[in-house]
């Protein structure tokens, strides 16, 4: 009875423990995207690694989308004109080694609004999405007038944070720096957000670039969340970068056909509010995982095993 006690308890410890298990390591960051290879008047669509939901194709390359330093990626409504029903999806396949659990991409972006005197704001934002096309994760660049914590600055975009869709738990204020989860529009910032596969979390954190544009480099992230969960349940891998794009003014103008005679509603612009980004890299490594409530649940039964035989043996 003794030994089949321990052998219990031995296997709830290391069912318990082994989500906590693994010496991390670490590998630089891989940058797969860069625009440089792309035509002038090239969409990211006719690249088999972007995929998008927009049938009007408001996505594209800016030839020296960042001042002097090369081309650009863009979601948004550069073109002018209608637009099909909303969010846009402009979804960017991720590589990387699966036998790592720990998945960090990076980007560098710009919003950007021609006509900052309409007083209209699109809203721009990202997610990750599993190999299943379900959303992990996702951000939002809300717009407005919002002050800092001590009132001192203004700021004109705010960052949200879901688990899961827009449509999710909003995490935003989950953690006391998103105080300062501000930025301005116009100004590079570079974005990281890593998925932790094993652990079921994510974390998310931004900076100014301070001009640069290389994101495989060291920033001082503002961590605006750490360690949340996930939008999905059991096992998982990371597929796509998904850029999002919601119209500010969504008016129903007509309907419109597609080239095979299909219609679609078609809607207003907002003035021509765009997302660039560029540089986009990913790095993968092996990293502790959080424990979840099962496993501390199995942690602490088994600890309570250990005690209760060493109780017995001193009887």
């Amino acid at each position: 009875m003794k030994l089949s006690c321990g052998l219990l308890a031995g296997l709830l410890l290391c069912l318990g423990g082994g989500a906590a298990r693994a010496n991390p390591s670490s590998s630089g960051f891989t940058t797969f995207e860069t625009f440089s290879s792309y035509a002038a008047d090239a969409f990211l669509t006719d690249h088999a690694s972007w995929t998008t939901s927009d049938q009007w194709l408001n996505n594209g390359i800016v030839l020296g989308g960042y001042p002097g330093n090369g081309n650009a990626g863009f979601l948004g409504g550069l073109y002018g004109g209608p637009t099909p029903p909303l969010p846009v999806n402009l979804n960017r396949s991720i590589s990387y080694d699966t036998t790592q659990n720990l998945v960090t991409l990076r980007w560098v972006q710009t919003l950007a609004n021609p006509n900052p005197d309409d007083n209209v704001r699109d809203t721009f934002g990202w997610a990750v999405k599993d190999t299943l096309n379900r959303t992990l994760a996702s951000i939002q660049f809300e717009n407005g007038n919002f002050s800092n914590t001590s009132g001192t600055q203004n700021f004109d975009t705010q960052v949200n944070v879901y688990r899961g869709g827009w449509d999710g738990q909003d995490l935003t204020g989950s953690n006391p720096q998103q105080a300062v989860g501000l930025i301005q529009r116009g100004g590079p910032t570079v974005f990281e957000i890593a998925i932790h596969t094993t652990g079921h979390t994510f974390s998310l954190g931004y900076a100014p670039t301070g001009g640069s544009y290389d994101t495989t480099g060291s920033f001082n992230f503002v961590n605006l969340v750490e360690n949340a969960p996930v939008g999905v349940s059991g096992n998982f891998e990371v597929g796509t970068l998904t850029a999002l794009w919601n119209l500010a003014d969504t008016t129903t103008t007509g309907t419109g056909y597609l080239e095979n005679g299909d219609p679609v509603t078609l809607y207003t612009g907002a003035g021509g509010n765009i997302m660039f980004f560029d540089n986009l890299a990913v790095k993968a490594t092996t990293a502790t995982a959080i424990p979840e409530p099962s496993s501390l649940a199995l942690l602490g039964l088994g600890s309570l095993v250990v005690l209760g035989l060493r109780k017995s043996r001193k009887t």
